[in-house]
């Protein structure tokens, strides 16, 4: 067979072509994209808290959890040098800098984390994020997410507690990550 024939017998098997799908439309909103995060976040099995005075829910979350180990406060600028050791942390309080509605997931980078894997290895992660930073969609949190990208090298999604599942369906949380997810709204 010739060349020609090889690819006159191809172009003659090609499909029909077929149109573009539509552009990418987003997904119906929630009216209040504060009350579908909680929503969410509840589903995926994290604690959602509504801070009037975020000092005494800090203490109310993370007193229990103090008695298993330290809690370490990434909240603050004046992290202390002991926050830097690789002692493993009971709980970890860090701050959100976006929330996502449809996934109660929030973007956390390392500008106020002693250590970049503090959010992923301690036993409770507690999240403190104010009621501006939430919005609806993914597409919104990356957008709202870069401007923090170009002070601080990277940033993680966190999406509550690490779960992981084998083929006999028996859950497993906080196997590979924190088993407990608290986020505090910040309302003060």
């Amino acid at each position: 067979m010739s060349r020609d024939a090889v690819l006159n017998a191809v172009r003659a098997g090609k499909p029909p072509k077929l149109p573009l799908p539509p552009p990418y439309s987003a997904p119906e909103r929630a009216d209040d994209p504060v009350a579908e995060f909680a929503r969410i976040l509840t589903i995926v099995g994290g604690h959602w808290h509504v801070a009037t005075d975020l000092a005494t829910t800090l203490a109310e979350i993370t007193g229990p959890l103090a008695e298993h180990g330290p809690v370490l406060d990434c909240t603050s600028a004046e992290t202390s040098e002991v926050a830097k050791s690789a002692t493993p942390r009971s709980a970890v309080i860090v701050e959100g800098r976006v929330g996502v509605a449809e996934m109660g997931a929030v973007w956390v980078g390392p500008t106020l984390l002693a250590r970049s894997y503090l959010p992923v290895v301690c036993h409770a992660l507690v999240v403190v994020i104010t009621r501006e930073a939430i919005v609806h969609s993914l597409h919104e949190g990356y957008a709202r997410a870069a401007q923090y990208l170009e002070d601080e090298p990277y940033g993680m999604w966190i999406a509550g507690p690490s779960k992981t599942a084998d083929i006999e369906k028996t859950l497993v949380i906080g196997a590979q990550g924190t088993a407990a997810h608290h986020i505090v709204l910040k309302t003060c």
